[in-house]
């Protein structure tokens, strides 16, 4: 309770899919993800730039000869990318290297979503903010964007979260 209210708390308690919450605007992590339309996608910040080429890394947790899965990797590029992930795996990979980029169903788009219905023209803005990071958002579109979250608390409202491919919203 806060300030003689009840407040309605939704955690993910590790779930296969996922927790997200709807938003209008979100800094990017690394290694967050972002539902598009259908399209749910990873952003990977630029790998750290380090002092120069070294054989091995003193705690580096993968023992020589080991192989990492594609999806516990680090990103390894000096830009940031965002990866499209699909049921089979890995989907498109864009190294984003500009100042925008829009996510839609519009041919002018950088990264097109030409056959989703959930899309809109131009869904998501993709932008390199003040401080260098990226920010997604929507200008108001139906479907809006979504953001993956470990926990959230419901102080709006209308709250919107989604819990695998069930969308939820709490009037509170």
């Amino acid at each position: 309770m806060v300030g003689g209210t009840y407040r309605w708390v939704v955690t993910d308690l590790q779930s296969t899919n996922g927790l997200y919450v709807r938003v209008t605007r979100t800094p990017l992590s690394d290694r967050g993800e972002i539902i598009v339309g259908r399209g749910r996608y990873r952003y990977d910040g630029p790998a750290p730039t380090g002092d120069g080429t070294v054989d091995h890394l003193p705690g580096d947790p993968t023992p020589t000869g080991s192989t990492v899965g594609w999806g516990n990797a680090p990103s390894g590029t000096a830009h940031a990318t965002l990866t499209e992930l699909i049921s089979g795996g890995i989907g498109n990979r864009v190294v984003l290297t500009g100042q925008e980029y829009w996510i839609g169903t519009d041919p002018t788009c950088a990264i097109r979503r030409p056959d989703d219905p959930f899309c809109e023209s131009r869904h998501v803005r993709l932008y390199r903010n003040s401080k260098g990071g990226w920010t997604a958002e929507h200008p108001k579109t139906a479907n809006g964007l979504w953001v993956k979250v470990d926990q959230v608390v419901a102080d709006a409202k209308i709250f919107q979260f989604q819990i695998g491919e069930q969308r939820f919203r709490l009037r509170t």
